[in-house]
């Protein structure tokens, strides 16, 4: 059973037997973007890794016949 916040307009509510409250919707909408935007960064990140890496190698091959 849910208890509602005293607002009526709020759209957090208490949980049975804690002491915090549920994320609101959005709550939950921001930390989603927020985890995607980091894996879109570290995707990036690896990709512009994997270019240089493979930039070296080449430029090594060329360099030293």
């Amino acid at each position: 059973m849910e208890k509602q916040v005293d607002d009526p307009g709020a759209q957090c509510r208490w949980l049975p037997g804690k002491q915090k409250t549920a994320p609101c919707p959005e709550e939950k909408e921001e930390k989603k973007r927020q985890k995607g935007d980091a894996l879109r960064r570290r995707l990036q990140e690896r990709q512009l890794y994997d270019e240089m890496v493979v930039e070296a190698c080449f430029l090594h091959y060329i360099g030293d016949p």
